[in-house]
């Protein structure tokens, strides 16, 4: 039986950002976008308006996803809570922040 090296396993499960100014704006502003290659995977429909909650290094948050369709283009976020979560995990620009997921709804997040 071949072994599937570890950086691979349940890659399908999980996706990583680095941080940028978009990440961690103050306020509503902040967004994070989820990867093309991971909702493109599992379905744009389970981002849309759908509730997560976000395991971090110090907290749990909730957060609410958004799709946004355009005619070139479709982009996936977390929207609303997404500044708070930040906030009370003291991430900041420059962190590279992984997403690992944990059941329907939730997703555990470390840097």
């Amino acid at each position: 039986m071949e072994q599937v090296p570890h950086a691979r396993r349940g890659s399908e499960l999980r996706f990583r950002r680095p941080f940028c100014a978009s990440h961690v704006r103050p306020d509503k502003a902040a967004q994070i976008d989820i990867p093309t290659v991971y909702w493109r995977k599992h379905g744009k429909e389970k981002l849309n308006g759908q509730l997560y909650t976000l395991e971090g290094p110090l907290k749990e948050s909730c957060v609410n996803s958004a799709l946004h369709v355009t005619p070139r283009q479709t982009f996936c976020f977390f929207t609303s809570g997404w500044f708070e979560f930040c906030v009370l995990n003291q991430l900041k620009l420059g962190d590279t922040v992984n997403f690992l997921k944990r059941g329907p709804c939730g997703f555990q997040v470390t840097i």
